[in-house]
């Protein structure tokens, strides 16, 4: 079993929800021409999603196993 702990960290909190808001309002379509969403938007964006979530898991996954074989 593992044992420590979890805190929470306020500076890294602003900095996550700052960089959120962020992305947010940038992806926010223009408001004179009103919220513009087609399937094919969605799709692409659930794709992009997928693909660079798997990638970032796969090298930190790979990373980790690197830095393990080291010890």
């Amino acid at each position: 079993m593992l044992h420590g702990s979890v805190r929470w960290s306020p500076a890294k909190s602003l900095k996550f929800t700052g960089m959120a808001q962020g992305a947010l309002i940038g992806g926010l379509p223009n408001l004179d021409l009103g919220l513009n969403l087609s399937l094919c938007r969605v799709a692409l964006l659930l794709v992009a999603t997928a693909a660079v979530l798997l990638f970032g898991h796969s090298l930190d996954c790979r990373r980790k196993l690197i830095h393990d074989s080291f010890r």
